[in-house]
């Protein structure tokens, strides 16, 4: 997350680049178990992998795409703006 003298100093029209990356962040830490399964199926499978690795491909996409739809990206952007406009009444 950004901490308070990055948000007091960061221009507002790079908040959505910097909210981006935080959600692109958390989608990987909580996607890296199907990340793993795939990448030790893509190990076992060598150049096969296109074939024998595609329901722990499917399962890995399906689960970034939960993080990192326009929806999510919305809903992500809501919840920090209401993050720090709580951080800046209660430092203020």
């Amino acid at each position: 997350m950004i901490d308070r003298a990055t948000e007091l100093h960061t221009p507002k029209e790079k908040y959505p680049v910097i909210q981006s990356k935080e959600l692109n962040a958390i989608a990987i830490k909580e996607c890296a178990p199907f990340a793993k399964s795939f990448g030790d199926c893509a190990k076992a499978q060598g150049l096969l992998v296109v074939i024998r690795c595609r329901s722990e491909n499917n399962a890995l996409n399906s689960c970034l795409h939960g993080f990192t739809n326009p929806e999510s990206f919305e809903k992500f952007k809501d919840k920090r703006a209401i993050e720090i406009a709580a951080k800046s009444n209660f430092n203020a």
